[in-house]
């Protein structure tokens, strides 16, 4: 067990410092736009109408938990402070953009959102928040 002046130290030395408002703001662009090409490529090898759309939310949720590791850490490596609170900011700001993107989607008409599954839901909701922090705390071990 950790006793107390480590654990202190721990959020002195990681999470205490602030955070920086343009990294993550680059962290979640970066995220979002090597997401897209990642997208682009998958679905020319896997046309989405032999997907169902279960499957489709599910790769969907992968993409991004997989290249939200490289925005965690590009957001901590560019604010050059070893603190993992870039990266959770990060994974909120995914999640964010997330709901934001999915009651456009309602509002606009597409009722094929009520067949997600909640297991994915949850899935994807600690992924966009797990991942980007992995990806700060490598960035913390890389520099």
């Amino acid at each position: 067990m950790a006793d107390k002046n480590q654990k202190q130290s721990f959020r002195t030395k990681y999470l205490d410092k602030g955070f920086n408002l343009v990294s993550i703001s680059t962290g979640i662009i970066i995220t979002f736009v090597i997401c897209f090409f990642i997208s682009l490529i998958t679905y020319t090898i896997i046309p989405s109408t032999n997907l169902s759309i279960l499957e489709i939310n599910l790769i969907n949720a992968i993409e991004v938990i997989g290249v939200s590791v490289i925005g965690g850490f590009i957001a901590t490596y560019i604010g050059k402070e070893k603190q993992l609170l870039n990266g959770i900011c990060v994974g909120l700001g995914i999640i964010l953009i997330s709901i934001i993107s999915n009651v456009y989607l309602i509002i606009q008409g597409h009722s094929n959102l009520d067949s997600s599954s909640p297991i994915i839901t949850l899935f994807a909701t600690l992924g966009y928040i797990l991942a980007p922090t992995l990806g700060s705390y490598i960035a913390i071990k890389a520099t």
